[in-house]
């Protein structure tokens, strides 16, 4: 269903028209449209906002989808308080931002996407640190501050911005950017934060891509959410260092860490037990220990679990999470680029006996689909809690398991996303899918509007649910390029 059929949307328009007056059919751009099918403006700001937590730039989006969802996210102030800036005049969309959001004394979330454009970034960027030394002299507070981009922005960020002084902070550093400046003028890894900044107790998040943590000079007790992607050799933390943080942190929620280079053993067995006892979503990959860092955990509320091109092997860290006593309320679990035996996956399946969600992408594994109807055959109500047991190929294609019948070799049950890519573009396009998939299970924009429609009945349609999965590469995100 698109948005012209499911919400009546009438073009984007330039005017204030407001969201009352468009619903009471007071516009002749919607004389004659069934007026009862649109979504009241107070639950869907509800849903913008939710949907601007997860992509700062959704109100650009939102304004140039439809002349209803324009005015209704004009109208909403605080929407424009998440800010998305790129190298498209970044100082001009921030006034633009500010100005739609008024004098409201709340809280900005800015997120800062950006490669080195010759020497464009001097002056395109200039206006930054001075604008949240500003923000900052008026006691209005920074809630999270996100940046993406290469080397030299980064290195510029570091000198120019403080970063060690928000609640939430993302420092993702792409060394494959496209730059004109020669890498010899980097280090070989950035570190955060570059200054002592334990006395500050307000950082609860931290995300980073390409930055080795410095945990000593990090207060880390308030911290629920530490995702640390892709590290090398030059970023991945200091094991000291890690467990002595983690063990500190009784309030983490989530834990992210990844490393894509040669072999990295650790012996994590000497390090005392770590109880992480509100710790909800882990996420490994990667050729490191992976094992022998499950052992040093107890984790006994986790909730969902992500292994990524494991070196050890994932059926025993399923195993090891399991237990000797009473397992976790595991849910969801996603395992991918991994080699797997399909019999003894189920049979630890089995052990999560709160389990609905299962995502396989691009194993070396015996057919999944056969080993599951053989167990469903002889038990129909093997793993009966499932809602969800999907299994992606190299090549795109997905089984839904739970709507296989039998332990035939229908083709019909594979849907075939026609992704025809090869090489690293098809590896990345493969991440990309489970990674889309444990967000929808874990995102509340997706919730809410499960919730919005249950209540209502009101259809939200695929296309919202495509824009809020993936604004970057949908139709309405590539309009407002042009809209910036």
């Amino acid at each position: 269903m698109g948005i012209a059929t499911g919400l009546n949307c009438t073009q984007p328009s330039h005017t204030q028209d407001s969201p009352s007056l468009l619903l009471k059919g007071q516009n002749s751009n919607l004389a004659g449209r069934d007026l009862g099918r649109l979504l009241p403006p107070e639950p869907l700001t509800v849903i913008f906002e939710l949907a601007a937590q997860g992509h700062h730039n959704f109100s650009a989006v939102a304004v140039v989808l439809c002349r209803y969802w324009r005015t209704t996210a004009l109208a909403h102030a605080p929407l424009w308080s998440y800010i998305w800036l790129n190298h498209r005049s970044p100082h001009k969309k921030y006034l633009t931002w500010t100005k739609r959001l008024g004098d409201l004394p709340i809280p900005r979330s800015i997120t800062v996407v950006a490669v080195t454009q010759e020497e464009y970034y001097a002056t395109d960027w200039k206006f930054l640190p001075m604008e949240l030394d500003r923000l900052r002299s008026n006691f209005i507070q920074i809630r999270s501050f996100h940046f993406d981009g290469d080397e030299e922005m980064f290195s510029w960020a570091l000198r120019n911005l403080s970063l060690t002084t928000f609640p939430e902070v993302s420092l993702h550093v792409d060394d494959g950017c496209v730059t004109k400046r020669p890498p010899s003028r980097y280090p070989s890894s950035f570190f955060w934060p570059i200054q002592d900044s334990k006395d500050d107790r307000r950082t609860q998040s931290i995300s980073l891509r390409g930055v080795l943590i410095h945990f000593p000079w990090i207060h880390v007790d308030n911290i629920t959410k530490l995702e640390i992607f892709q590290t090398s050799n030059d970023t991945f933390p200091d094991p000291d260092s890690l467990m002595m943080a983690l063990r500190n942190m009784p309030h983490l929620q989530t834990f992210v860490l990844e490393f894509f280079e040669d072999l990295k053993p650790i012996d994590f067995s000497t390090y005392e037990l770590v109880r992480l006892e509100n710790l909800r979503h882990l996420q490994l990959a990667g050729s490191w220990t992976t094992n022998s860092f499950l052992r040093s955990l107890e984790i006994p509320n986790l909730h969902s679990f992500v292994i990524d091109r494991a070196f050890d092997p994932p059926l025993m860290a399923l195993s090891i999470i399991a237990g000797a006593g009473k397992p976790p309320p595991l849910r969801r679990l996603s395992i991918s680029r991994s080699t797997i035996n399909s019999r003894r996956f189920l049979e630890r399946l089995s052990l999560f006996p709160s389990m609905t969600s299962v995502y396989v992408v691009d194993v070396t594994s015996n057919p999944i689909r056969v080993a599951w109807s053989e167990h469903r055959q002889k038990d129909p109500e093997f793993l009966s809690t499932l809602q969800h047991f999907n299994v992606y190929e190299r090549d795109g294609r997905c089984q839904d398991l739970l709507s296989v019948k039998g332990p035939g070799t229908d083709s019909a049950s594979y849907v075939n996303h026609h992704m025809g890519a090869a090489g690293d573009e098809q590896e990345r396009r493969c991440r990309t899918i489970f990674d889309l998939g444990m967000d929808a299970l874990c995102t509340p924009v997706i919730k809410w509007m499960e919730y919005i429609e249950k209540m209502t009945r009101l259809p939200l349609t695929d296309t919202l649910y495509g824009e809020l999965s993936n604004p970057e590469t949908s139709t309405a995100a590539n309009q407002i390029r042009a809209f910036q």
